[in-house]
C-alpha cells in the first residue's frame, strides 16, 4: 500500500523536520518514507548552470520560484520529476508513505487528481506546516501557500518536543489507514 503526502509550507517553517519526525514513527511499524519536492530538480538546474548560491536570501527564493514557473509552463519538469521518481518504487510490496513538497495550490491539486487515479495508491493527503515567524512574500510560492485547504495542519510554534508530539500524531494516523 502506498499514501501520499503532499506537504506545503513557507521557507524555515519545518517540513523536513516533520517528516523526519515522522519517519521514525512510521519506520517502526515497516512503513517506508519517501521525500521528494518540486524545487529539488530546479535548484540542481540553477547550480549547475546558473551558478547559483543555494542560499536562502529572499532574492534567491524569489528566482527559484520564477525558474520554477518556467519549467512548469514549458513541460511541467518539476512535477513530472517527482511522479517519475515515485513511479520508479511505489510498486514494491512494501508500504510506504511518499512526501512530496509543493508550494503551488494548482500543482498540489494536480498532484492529488493524479495520484488518486493511480491502482498503486491508496490515497492522497494534503500538510501545510505553519510558523507564525516564518511568513515569506517576496515571490508567489511562498505567499500562496495558505491558499489551499490542507487535510492536516501543523502549527510550529513552540518547542521540539511539542511538534514531536505533534508529528506522532499524525503518524499514527497515517498508520491507522494501512
Amino acid at each position: 500500500m502506498n499514501i501520499v503526502v503532499v506537504i506545503n509550507g513557507t521557507g524555515g517553517s519545518g517540513k523536513d523536520t516533520v517528516i523526519l519526525n515522522c519517519k521514525k514513527y512510521l519506520l517502526n511499524k515497516n512503513i517506508l518514507v519517501g521525500n521528494y519536492s518540486t524545487v529539488d530538480v530546479i535548484k540542481e538546474i540553477a547550480r549547475n548552470y546558473v551558478n547559483w548560491d543555494n542560499s536562502k536570501t529572499e532574492r534567491n527564493r524569489k528566482f527559484i520560484s520564477d525558474l520554477k514557473k518556467v519549467c512548469k509552463q514549458y513541460n511541467n519538469m518539476p512535477f513530472n520529476d517527482v511522479v517519475n521518481s515515485i513511479n520508479s518504487t511505489k510498486t514494491n510490496p512494501e508500504n510506504k508513505v511518499f512526501f512530496i513538497h509543493s508550494r503551488e495550490p494548482e500543482e498540489i491539486q494536480e498532484f492529488i487528481d493524479h495520484f488518486n487515479k493511480d491502482e498503486h495508491v491508496e490515497f492522497v493527503k494534503t500538510l501545510l506546516v505553519k510558523r507564525k515567524d516564518h511568513i515569506i512574500t517576496s515571490n508567489d510560492s511562498d505567499k500562496n501557500v495558505e491558499n489551499f485547504k490542507y487535510d492536516y495542519i501543523i502549527l510550529n510554534d513552540t518547542d521540539l518536543d511539542e511538534l514531536n508530539t505533534k508529528c506522532k500524531k499524525l503518524s499514527k494516523e497515517l498508520i491507522e489507514y494501512f
